[in-house]
Order: C-alpha cells, then structure tokens, then sequence
C-alpha cells in the first residue's frame, strides 16, 4: 500500500535474522518502512523460549537414535500436547514478565538469569 507506514521490529538476535526476513526486508528499509532496533539479549524477554526448552527436555527423554520418522513426530506432539495442558507453566511464564523486564533494564539489554 503506497503511503502508509509500516513499522519492522528488528530483533538482533542472530539466531532470527534469517536471510529470507532480511533480503525482504532491506529493499523496503528506506520506503515505508520504520525499523525498530530491539535489546541485544531479546530472548531473555521471550517467555516461549522456555517453552522451547521444555520440549527439548521432554524429547531427550524419547530415545529416538532409531525412531522412525513417523516416531519422532508422534514423540513430539505427545510432548506438545503434555506441554499445552499445563497452564501453571503459561500462568508462571507470563506472571515471570515484569521482573524479566526490571532485568533486562537493569543491565542495559544484557544478558539476565532468564
């Protein structure tokens, strides 16, 4: 849409600057677009990467160096699933977010315990 304004969270993690987000994203910087920088240690500010993480945990307890893999994918929406119905987990991530950001302001966009 010509003329309107979008804004673009830039996340420096590098882990998510995939080159298909920024080979679209760069022809566009200079147009409609504002780009907003994001802290350096964003992670520590995304409750689902402890989401992550306990999926990774519950898998490493599938042994699966000879699953097939129809396995491995039943493995991990078992694990999905058990993760899904535990909302204490949500409830505690999400109420974990205002120290989580005193953290991060604390030390200027480092790294946290988190």
């Amino acid at each position: 849409m010509l003329g309107s304004t979008h804004i673009y969270l830039l996340c420096v993690f590098l882990l998510h600057q995939q080159t298909l987000t920024t080979n679209f994203v760069r022809p566009c910087s200079f147009r409609a677009y504002t780009k907003l920088a994001w802290v350096p240690k964003g992670a520590d500010l995304n409750i689902f990467e402890n989401v992550w993480g306990r999926m990774k945990v519950a898998l490493n307890r599938t042994p699966i160096s000879s699953a097939t893999e129809d396995e491995l994918w039943t493995a991990v929406l078992a694990d999905w699933q058990r993760l899904a119905s535990d909302t204490s987990l949500v409830t505690l991530l999400y109420e974990s977010l205002p120290s989580r950001m005193s953290a991060v302001v604390e030390v200027n966009g480092g790294r946290t315990h988190y």
